[in-house]
C-alpha cells in the first residue's frame, strides 16, 4: 500500500495494512465490525503495529483516532512508534503516566531493544485520558532542506486533538516508517490517516554538534545542541502558545430525553472567539465530557458541538473562559 492513508475500517483491516513489531506480542488484533474498528490487545512489551507502507524519506504526517477500552497495567502508555531500521530500532513517542499526571515522552530504541536517551514533553493532569475517552494523535515529521543533507535532518512534531505535545530536531533517520505502539492497554483505532508533506513551519537552526537535536517547548528541559532562533517569539505571539496555556475548558453534551437528559458521545470544536479560528476537536465519553487542556486563560472561546447522528442541529456555547489549573 502507498501514501496517502485514509482507512476507517468500515469492511475490516486492508490485506497488506500493517503488522505487529517490535516485541511482537499483541495479543490480538481483532476488527470491531459494531464499532467500525481496529482492537489492539498490546501486552507489557514493546510492541507496535507498524504500518505497511513505504518508508518515508520525505516530509509527511499520520494520524489515528484511538479510544482507550482498558488496562492491564498501572504503567499502562501509548502513542507512535517511529521505526528508523530493523528490529526495534526507532523512536517511541508515548504518553505515560507519573505521580498522578500523565506526559508525553521520547525515548531512542537500538535494533536489538535497548532504550537510552529519554526526554519529556508536556504533562496533562490525570483525568486527561481514561478509559472511554478518545483522543486524535497526530505526527508531523519534515525534512530540513537548508543543509548539504537534508535528508538526515528531521523536524518532528506529536500533537494530540491539535495540541502540540511534544516537538524536536533529530539528525538521523533516512528514512521512517510510522506504528501505532501500546504497552499493557487495549486501544480502539476508529481510523488511521497519512499523507505527503508537512505543514511544519521553516526555521532557522544552528547546528553546534552532529549529534541528535533535540527541542521541546519553552520552559521543558531541552537536551541536545540546537539553537533556535524566532521560534520562541512566535509561539510567543500565538494565543495557543505553550507560553500562555493553563487552563481548561470542560462540558457535557447531552441528549433531549425524559425524564432526564441523556449523555452522547459527539464531535466538539474548540474555537477562538476573538479570531474565529478553529483550534482543536474532541469527542465526549460515555458520560457526555470533554475537556480542552492547556488553553489560554485569558482568552474566551467558543465550543460547537455536532450531531453525526443528523438528528439535531449543531449546539453552540460562547463566551466560555478557561479554568486555571492550581
Amino acid at each position: 500500500m502507498a501514501y496517502p492513508i485514509d482507512e476507517s475500517f468500515v469492511a475490516g483491516i486492508p490485506t497488506g495494512f500493517a503488522q505487529a513489531a517490535g516485541g511482537g506480542s499483541i495479543s490480538s488484533i481483532t476488527h470491531n465490525a459494531s464499532a467500525e474498528a481496529v482492537d489492539l490487545t498490546f501486552n507489557t512489551t514493546q510492541s507496535y503495529w507498524e504500518m505497511l507502507q513505504a518508508e518515508m524519506s520525505t516530509d509527511f504526517w499520520f494520524e489515528y483516532e484511538v479510544e482507550l477500552i482498558s488496562k492491564s497495567t498501572d504503567a499502562w502508555h501509548f502513542g507512535f512508534w517511529l521505526k528508523t531500521g530493523s528490529g526495534y530500532e526507532g523512536y517511541r513517542y508515548a504518553v505515560n503516566k507519573r505521580d498522578g499526571w500523565h506526559f508525553w515522552q521520547r525515548s531512542t530504541w537500538s535494533g536489538g531493544g535497548s532504550e537510552y536517551n529519554s526526554i519529556h514533553g508536556k504533562e496533562f493532569p490525570a483525568d486527561w485520558v481514561g478509559v472511554g475517552v478518545r483522543k486524535r494523535l497526530r505526527i508531523d515529521v519534515k525534512r530540513h532542506a537548508a543543509f548539504a543533507d537534508p535528508v538526515r535532518l528531521a523536524h518532528v512534531r506529536i500533537s494530540a486533538d491539535d495540541v502540540s505535545v511534544m516537538e524536536e530536531w533529530r539528525w538521523d533517520g533516512a528514512s521512517f516508517r510510522p506504528g501505532i505502539f501500546g504497552y499493557g492497554c487495549v486501544l480502539r483505532i476508529h481510523g488511521v490517516k497519512g499523507g505527503l508533506g508537512s505543514d511544519l513551519p521553516t526555521v532557522n537552526i544552528g547546528i553546534h554538534d552532529s549529534d541528535p537535536l533535540m527541542l521541546l517547548h519553552p520552559g521543558i528541559e531541552r537536551t541536545g545542541f540546537a539553537t533556535v532562533r524566532g521560534l520562541e517569539r512566535k509561539l510567543g505571539d500565538d494565543p495557543e502558545s505553550t507560553l500562555k496555556q493553563g487552563g481548561r475548558i470542560t462540558g457535557t453534551v447531552k441528549e433531549k430525553a425524559s425524564p432526564v437528559n441523556a449523555p452522547v458521545v459527539r464531535k466538539v470544536v474548540l474555537i477562538d472567539q476573538a479570531s474565529q479560528r478553529v483550534l482543536r476537536t474532541a469527542w465526549s465519553d460515555g458520560a457526555g465530557n470533554y475537556v480542552f487542556d492547556q488553553v489560554n486563560p485569558e482568552r474566551l472561546y467558543t465550543v460547537v458541538s455536532y450531531d453525526h447522528t443528523g438528528a439535531y442541529r449543531a449546539v453552540i456555547a460562547d463566551s466560555l473562559k478557561p479554568t486555571p489549573y492550581p
